[in-house]
């Protein structure tokens, strides 16, 4: 949630859009619409009501939560690679720049590490509850 108030606070036009006179659309997805033969990409570009939300990179911060969460459902080594297979997905395809992907992936960090302090608070209130429990007669 934060990463969208971010995109809509500082609007970042993404590299593909500052070379549009170059004819390059949709991201460089377009190729992906020629070899379809169906404008998949060009549809959901055209929708969108956040053009320019580049920055941060909410592509590489996903992922990134996964990862710095600690929840490795299928190995750690893969949670980290995928976040550096869509960071050079995401520069590849001109999609982002590299310190949106840095900033996405250090808005998950924080996110990750803020969301890890409530939940230990929360578990240490539980506990006083059960060590009070303990002293009241019913």
């Amino acid at each position: 949630m934060l990463g969208v108030l971010i995109q809509y606070i500082i609007p970042t036009p993404p590299p593909w859009m500052l070379l549009m006179d170059e004819k390059i659309q949709e991201a460089n997805f377009y190729r992906v619409d020629v070899l379809l033969h169906f404008k998949l990409f060009k549809s959901i570009y055209s929708q969108s009501k956040l053009v320019c939300g580049a920055f941060p990179s909410l592509h590489t911060a996903w992922p990134s939560i996964i990862f710095f969460g600690g929840q490795y459902w299928i190995g750690k080594w893969f949670c980290l690679g995928h976040v550096c297979l869509i960071a050079f997905a995401a520069l590849y395809s001109m999609h982002h720049y590299l310190i949106d992907i840095l900033f996405g992936i250090l808005l998950a960090f924080i996110s990750c590490e803020i969301g890890k302090k409530i939940i230990e608070i929360e578990n240490e209130e539980d506990n006083n509850d059960k060590k009070l429990k303990q002293f009241i007669i019913v």
